[in-house]
Parts: C-alpha cells; structure tokens; sequence
C-alpha cells in the first residue's frame, strides 16, 4: 500500500513537473518568468491541448483529444472547467491529475502573478522529484537513474 501511495504521489508530481513545450517551441522556463505580453508568447500559451487512450469494453482503445482555445477568458472555475470535461470525454481516473494541471496552466499563463505561481509549482515538483529519489539512486545496485518527461536540460536554459 506504501509503495501504491508513492507511486501515485510521483505521478502527481510529474504532472506538475513536465515540460511546458521547451525553449524551442518558446516557452523556455526563463522567458516563462519574464513579465511580458501575451502576444510575446506562441498563440497556444492558453490553449488547453490533452490527449488520451480510453480502453473500451471490447478491448479497443480509443483516441480521445480535448482541445479548448483561450482557456484565460473562460470564467469558470478549473474545477468546474474539469468535471465538466471528465463527464464529457469519459477521462479516466489516472488521466485526471495531468488534464487538471493542463487546464490550470492555460488559465492562468496569461496573468504574470499566476503564471509564476505555476512555474514555482513546477520548480517544486522538480526539486522533489529529483530530492525523493536522490537516496534510491546511492542505494540501488546497479544504480537506478530516474528522469520524467521534460527533462534533460530545461533549469539551465534560457
């Protein structure tokens, strides 16, 4: 149950942690932090884009895509904004968490205030993940060597 409870945790964290495009696709971790126009950033900074397979009864997977431009006008809450999609696209319950910290980014990366909050949250998540698993790696034999998806490179560059 132990195990189940941190692994679970770890996801959580990823979600909040991943990569947000990339210097390359301009949402560098640094040009994120400056306090500028929306219009300086691609036109998909508030643009809610979420893919998933669902697992049909029969077997078959299905290709699900939720996409929503403008998600920083919307007035709902990203709470409401989530059930309202989770009953709407039938989101499975380990797709929730990344569907949720997707929403809350597009909402909120328009606004300086909240999208710094957002990249202290993913900085945190960063340093917990890398933190949480730095005795694993000293213990491990062979050592075990963690990563997540936007790794590699992303707190140095600006």
């Amino acid at each position: 149950k132990q195990w189940y409870q941190r692994r679970v945790r770890e996801l959580r964290l990823n979600h909040l942690a991943e990569s947000w495009g990339g210097k390359d696709n301009g949402f560098g971790l640094a040009a994120c932090c400056e306090d500028k126009f929306l219009s300086e950033f691609p036109p998909t900074a508030t643009t809610l884009h979420y893919e998933f397979y669902i697992l049909g009864s029969n077997g078959a997977s299905s290709h699900r895509v939720i996409q929503l431009e403008h998600m920083d006008v919307y007035n709902e809450s990203s709470a409401r904004i989530m059930e309202e999609l989770v009953a709407t696209y039938s989101v499975p319950t380990g797709k929730q968490m990344g569907l949720l910290t997707h929403i809350r980014l597009a909402q909120a990366f328009s606004n300086y205030t909240r999208r710094l909050q957002c990249v202290q949250a993913r900085l945190q998540a960063i340093s917990i993940l890398v933190y949480s698993n730095a005795g694993q790696d000293i213990l491990a034999e062979p050592p075990v060597r963690w990563s997540y998806r936007g790794a590699g490179g992303r707190l140095g560059s600006h």
